[in-house]
């Protein structure tokens, strides 16, 4: 997404983890006065990052992690792995769960969502729209060198970042990613694949 990833399309291997038993016990979305479509499932999450590695020593993380109650046993989670800068990382941050919640597929329809499959496509392609236009619409960015003025904004044009995003709806699982951003289904001690790598060539 965003950096040269512009015409990728979000490839919503919304895959739907038919019967997944119900998560442990839980944090969050317990507002009893607002039960939405699936009061009985709870969820819990945690999450890890490494900041820094051989390649990168010294530069910031670009990592960000997101989390949300949507309502009552509706859960989102997302991972951004940001490159080349945080700046579409960060924007991810701050604006991916609202293009997603926003989209008509997120409307509660009878016990379940309406579609949550084109939710998540269609809310990844307006992060990667709206991203590029905040960059085009970035004010000259500079920093002093040795005296020297140096125009950066360029380069914080170029970037970019995977993502991959899990949404718990009920007893099924949906989820989608950009670039090579992965999510792992493990149960029983076996781990099951659901997603598939890709670039803008192969989108």
């Amino acid at each position: 997404m965003g950096g040269g990833a512009s015409t990728a399309k979000a490839k919503a291997n919304a895959a739907s983890a038919a019967k997944a038993r119900p998560p442990p016990q839980i944090a969050g979305g317990n507002d009893k006065s607002n039960p939405g479509p699936f009061p009985h499932v709870k969820a819990l999450c945690g999450m890890s990052t490494v900041a820094n590695n051989k390649r990168n020593a010294g530069l910031p993380n670009e990592d960000r992690a997101i989390t949300e109650s949507v309502r009552r046993a509706v859960y989102m989670y997302s991972v951004c792995d940001g490159h080349k800068g945080p700046m579409c990382s960060d924007f991810l941050s701050a604006k991916l769960h609202e293009f997603i919640k926003k989209q008509p597929g997120m409307e509660p329809l009878a016990d379940e969502l309406r579609d949550p499959r084109q939710a998540l496509t269609d809310g990844y392609l307006e992060a990667d729209v709206e991203f590029l236009k905040a960059m085009d619409a970035m004010e000259k960015q500079v920093v002093m060198v040795d005296g020297t003025e140096i125009d950066i904004t360029a380069d914080l044009r170029n970037s970019g970042s995977t993502s991959c995003t899990a949404i718990i709806a009920g007893n099924e699982l949906f989820v989608a990613n950009v670039g090579d951003s992965r999510c792992v289904l493990c149960r029983s001690g076996l781990s099951l694949n659901l997603t598939n790598d890709h670039n803008p060539d192969s989108a």
